[in-house]
């Protein structure tokens, strides 16, 4: 079978840590014991409505209005679809705080549409999440959950928007007794893919994940810890023409900050993945065996800048394979400048590689400059540019593209 390749967001790898060791990084130390600020289409917008609803929700709102212009749609080879859009979200919250304790409900949707697209010209997606944190003096319960359901602009040999909905929870409790603390996390993951008509059923990629995840850290300073962990994943198809497989990671690492200004989380371990039977044509029985990473450092460098940079090695399904590694890096650059710092300039580069067992590899670059301007604490605007590229090698080859993506967007939130 002839493959392409999956759409970036699709490369979901291991995400071994259920804990947000990795992906906190540069939030506040607080940022599990206050409502998070409002975030959607690239806007982040602190919550500034303080009325409460029997004296105990507060209600927030929220939406953007984005118009832009893009050289490929469908992230497609030469020919490409050039096309103006137009984007539209709107969205709400309930937030209820009790001293550190914290409940959040959030439901947004939005409809992109693309007049330049010959068929199926809008896109409609949506998401619904919660948080909840419970935040006692030497024990934490945390849990997340969320729904949404998103389109990729190409996936394995669809081209057009291929439609998936996600379900997803976790939950992980840490603790902690002098120097010594621990943390326990479960997580499991629904994705149903949607009916496109096209010859490859996407149905074949509807699966679960389960995941269990433990941590034992030592505290060596006062906001830095030594740590060992053990996470276990296991993914499982709906249809067995694809190879399900177990992980096995064990990780040691740090995590925590260095004086004021910088804040890391650095694992590094080894992956086992343990395949079980299906009826794909693989070739091989091969396994993945090897070293895994997650690293990633933010640095105030001044009050007003903050650079930011994240490497992972990790572990994920594919599609007439046993496996595909994935490698990715994102830097990233934001500056606060202009009367009362209202102005943000952000810069933004990733790249990450995926690589079946079966050989060959597929990069995706993608780099992103953006300015913004806070009219008033609940109203900005935002200009952005964006180049996306593909570069394959061997039978990926043909699949290479490249985008140009520019946009002005404007969002509110109460």
């Amino acid at each position: 079978m002839a493959l392409g390749f999956a759409a970036a967001s699709s490369a979901r790898a291991l995400d071994s840590e259920t804990f947000d060791d990795f992906t906190s990084v540069g939030a506040g130390e607080d940022a599990r014991k206050r409502p998070a600020p409002l975030a959607f289409d690239g806007h982040s917008l602190e919550p500034s409505f303080a009325y409460k609803v029997l004296d105990f929700l507060t209600p927030h709102a929220f939406g953007a209005e984005t118009v832009g212009y893009t050289d490929n749609v469908l992230l497609t080879p030469s020919p490409s679809t050039h096309s103006f859009f137009e984007k539209t979200t709107i969205g709400g919250r309930g937030d209820v705080q009790l001293e550190e304790h914290v409940f959040s409900a959030c439901y947004r949707a939005s409809e992109t549409d693309y007049p330049g697209l010959d068929d199926r010209t809008w896109l409609f997606e949506q998401q619904a999440d919660a948080r909840i944190d419970l935040n006692f003096n030497e024990l934490q319960a945390h849990a997340d959950g969320f729904y949404g359901r998103y389109g990729y602009p190409s996936l394995v040999q669809v081209v057009g928007f291929a439609p998936e909905q996600a379900y997803f929870a976790q939950m992980w409790v840490e603790g902690n007794w002098n120097r010594i603390g621990g943390k326990l996390g479960f997580s499991a993951r629904r994705d149903d893919f949607e009916s496109t008509g096209a010859a490859f059923a996407l149905r074949a990629l509807d699966k679960k994940t389960l995941g269990v995840d433990a941590q034992v850290n030592f505290k060596i300073f006062e906001k830095l810890v030594a740590l060992a962990e053990y996470d276990f994943e296991t993914d499982i198809f709906d249809q067995k023409t694809q190879r399900d497989f177990d992980a096995h990671q064990v990780r040691a690492g740090l995590n925590g900050t260095l004086g004021t200004k910088l804040a890391l989380s650095l694992k590094f371990g080894y992956t086992y993945q343990q395949l079980h039977g299906s009826s794909a044509s693989v070739q091989d029985s091969r396994h993945y065996s090897g070293f895994n990473a997650a690293c990633a450092a933010s640095w105030q460098i001044l009050p007003e800048l903050t650079l930011s940079a994240a490497y992972r090695h990790d572990l994920t399904f594919a599609v007439g394979a046993d496996y595909e590694s994935v490698d990715s890096i994102d830097l990233g650059a934001s500056l606060k400048f202009g009367p009362n710092d209202k102005i943000t300039a952000r810069a933004g580069f990733t790249w990450s590689r995926q690589t079946p067992d079966t050989g060959s590899h597929f990069d995706r670059i993608q780099c992103i400059a953006a300015v913004s301007y806070a009219i008033q604490k609940w109203l900005d605007i935002q200009a952005y540019y964006q180049y996306s590229q593909g570069l394959g090698n061997q039978r990926f080859a043909s699949s290479g593209y490249d985008e140009h993506r520019v946009g002005l967007s404007l969002g509110i939130g109460f």
